[in-house]
């Protein structure tokens, strides 16, 4: 029997992970899917093969040369005709359920003939074909200010990474010591920061500016278990009036490729501004857990957004959340937290177990800030502002 040689990676899946059938966007799923990384293609004829009868995927997704969304083939297509045309050079990804791991190809036109018979339906996959799965890449470093790891700066750790994509994530451990610094991880899309204990691992920046938030990020990661401070220590002439600096400024568009943002188990401080200041882009998810927000900005100063200020894209945007579970969020302004839609795009926000808190306005439903009447949904409860419950 002549051997079939199967396109996609037999040897890598990205756990529960799909592919956004409007966008391209790898999304995170329920735990009932997985993808195969994008695999290059050249121009022609391919067939897509599976186990009988089942539905195996959720359909092919076209990318050009560049990686740029083209199109979705839906499985009735595929189941159609057995096959699908790239009319260019380019990338497919493909998103199975898992049931249906190990049981899917992709082989070269040359051998559709060769599967297909009149006795062997269509998307029959030969039996000797085997995928098999792979738990993604995790590369860790350690930084620690007296030497004691790989670098003694966090910056100088994420500047030692260029390889880092969805198959090679990487996890910067953050021993104990202040580290102030300007981390900027709004360019790099798969680098977590996880401090040893949030009491004594502590990343700051003292200047107090909009441009120099302590940690500036996008992409697909987690901040973990560190205390993130942004004073204006260093400059007592702060514009009362202007932008000023979060601890965590999570607000850059990652070039469109969506994502989940986790921040787990954190302090988070600002003296000048919220604590959390973040927007959200097409297909991105940005998660609370197990955290305090604090801010003291003081009275007489601007924007009084409380602790939190989570809005969602200006531009026309699809599958936006922002999460928030089990936190504690505390304002020295009017309001604990200011939640806001644009005039292009919703915002679906979920809450659960939260505390907010504004010595203004306690914890009435005057202590949140609303704009464009953000949507809490269904699975928003135990919160102590009866507004946010449903």
């Amino acid at each position: 029997m002549t051997e079939i040689i199967n396109i996609i990676d037999d040897t890598e899946v990205i756990d529960n992970r799909y592919y956004s059938p409007t966008s391209g966007v790898l999304l995170t799923g329920d735990n009932t899917t997985s993808a195969y990384p994008l695999t290059r293609l050249s121009a022609g004829k391919y067939y897509h093969y599976s186990n009988i009868g089942e539905n195996f995927s959720f359909g092919l997704v076209i990318f050009d040369d560049a990686k740029g969304f083209v199109k979705r083939v839906t499985v009735t297509e595929l189941m159609a005709d057995g096959y699908f045309q790239m009319e260019n050079d380019g990338y497919v990804g493909v998103s199975v359920l898992n049931a249906s791991l190990n049981r899917v190809a992709l082989v070269e036109e040359k051998y559709g003939s060769y599967l297909i018979t009149p006795s062997s339906p269509l998307n029959t996959i030969p039996p000797h074909l085997n995928i098999k799965k792979k738990i993604i890449k995790t590369n860790t470093v350690i930084v620690d200010k007296n030497g004691n790891g790989d670098f003694t700066t966090i910056n100088a750790a994420i500047m030692s990474i260029r390889d880092d994509d969805i198959m090679n994530k990487y996890t910067i451990i953050i021993n104990p010591g202040t580290y102030n610094e300007v981390i900027d991880l709004k360019h790099k899309r798969f680098i977590s920061l996880t401090g040893v204990n949030k009491k004594t691992c502590i990343i700051r920046n003292d200047n107090g500016t909009y441009e120099e938030s302590p940690i500036q990020i996008s992409g697909e990661a987690v901040i973990k278990n560190l205390t993130v401070m942004s004073t204006h220590d260093n400059n007592l002439t702060l514009d009362p009036a202007g932008n000023k600096g979060y601890a965590i400024h999570a607000d850059y568009n990652n070039g469109g490729n969506g994502g989940t943002l986790i921040i787990e188990d954190c302090v988070l401080i600002s003296y000048n501004s919220s604590a959390l200041g973040c927007g959200t882009y097409a297909d991105q998810t940005i998660e609370c857990v197990n955290t305090e927000f604090i801010s003291t900005l003081p009275p007489n100063y601007l924007p009084k957004y409380g602790a939190v200020f989570a809005h969602s894209s200006n531009s026309a945007a699809t599958n936006q959340h922002f999460k928030m579970r089990n936190c504690k969020i505390t304002s020295n302004s009017d309001y604990s937290a200011f939640f806001a839609n644009s005039d292009n795009s919703t915002l679906n926000f979920e809450l659960i177990n939260n505390n907010f808190y504004s010595s203004v306005n306690g914890k009435s439903d005057e202590s949140i800030l609303e704009s464009k009447n953000p949507i809490y949904n269904a699975r928003s409860f135990g919160n102590n502002v009866s507004k946010l419950n449903k």
